[in-house]
């Protein structure tokens, strides 16, 4: 009798400690669908004030008056402060700068590598 009522105990005890666990996740996953929508509206929020921002600065770039004496002229092309390319300016072919190849490189390791015996 004594055992059946230890077991018996022992059962309410785990059952109940069960229940507050399932509680305990029920409130996170509410916890996580709240924080995960309220990150949603927050990025929408933000999404929208950034292509707002973007829009006006995009509507009011070239937006001058008819007539005016200095317009804007877009290029697609970027331009250089120095004429020459880094490739014109050396001497010598870049390739020939190479002092190895992989070949000999391979060639110059070992193949094992060798162990020391301590005595």
């Amino acid at each position: 009798m004594f055992i059946y009522m230890h077991v018996h105990d022992k059962v309410v005890t785990e059952n109940e400690l069960f229940e507050k666990m399932k509680v305990e996740a029920e409130k996170c996953l509410t916890q996580t669908e709240r924080i995960a929508n309220e990150r949603l509206e927050f990025e929408s929020e933000i999404y929208a004030k950034v292509t707002s921002q973007l829009g006006d600065k995009h509507n009011s770039k070239g937006s001058f008056p008819e007539g005016d004496p200095f317009p804007l002229i877009y290029t697609d092309k970027t331009e250089s402060f120095d004429e020459e390319n880094d490739f014109e300016r050396s001497d010598e072919d870049p390739q020939k700068d190479i002092t190895s190849s992989s070949k000999e490189v391979m060639a110059n390791k070992p193949s094992h590598s060798k162990r020391t015996r301590h005595k």
